[in-house]
């Protein structure tokens, strides 16, 4: 009886650390609510709140103009379209905004853990692509704004005027600030991490 005791003891004791190890793979961050100290999580509050900012400018730009402006392109040399660049822009804001509260929530409360560690370069590489639609984003804005203005903004009054340009403007700064935090990250060597 007791030599079967200690050979239960003896094969129950190296389950323990393969536990640990699975749940505490590789990261490019510090979890837990350390997280939101680091420049990582200052730069996704930054992108938060950026892209927040994006959503009310251009959300408070009147679709109306934006269609008289489409009517009356030809008053313009500005060839995007105006109601479809509005629209890009409030729904990439809306997949950036759920993107970035994931990877928040991913970090603070540790549930990276059980995802694949591929998960984290497969994440940099999709932020990294939005980056570089945000400043697409950005200039179409612009050349938004300077369509209203040529074509609304000559025979009547644009509603909420400058709220494309406020717009484009969040726009550039979200993108520079994905672009470094994803780069930093890319770059980073992957960190063990401990509860």
């Amino acid at each position: 009886m007791a030599s079967s005791n200690n050979q239960n003891s003896q094969t129950a004791a190296p389950s323990a650390p393969s536990k640990n190890s699975e749940q505490l793979r590789n990261t490019k961050c510090v979890t837990g609510f350390g997280f939101i100290k680091t420049k990582y999580g200052l730069l996704n509050i930054l992108t938060l709140i950026s892209l927040i900012c994006i959503l009310i400018t251009a959300g408070t730009s009147d679709k109306g103009d934006s269609k008289k402006a489409d009517i009356l392109s030809f008053m313009s040399n500005v060839e995007i379209n105006a109601v479809s660049t509005r629209n890009s822009i409030i729904a990439f804001a809306v997949l950036g905004l759920i993107l970035m509260v994931i990877d928040t929530i991913l970090y603070v409360f540790k549930l990276i853990y059980r995802l694949s560690a591929k998960f984290d370069l497969i994440f940099i590489i999709v932020m990294l692509i939005f980056g570089v639609i945000y400043f697409i984003l950005a200039c179409c804005a612009a050349a938004w704004e300077k369509k209203l203005n040529d074509t609304v903004g000559k025979i009547g009054t644009v509603k909420y005027k400058g709220a494309p340009a406020a717009a484009s403007f969040f726009l550039f700064v979200t993108t520079g600030v994905i672009l470094a935090n994803f780069i930093l990250r890319l770059i980073r060597p992957e960190i063990i991490q401990s509860e």
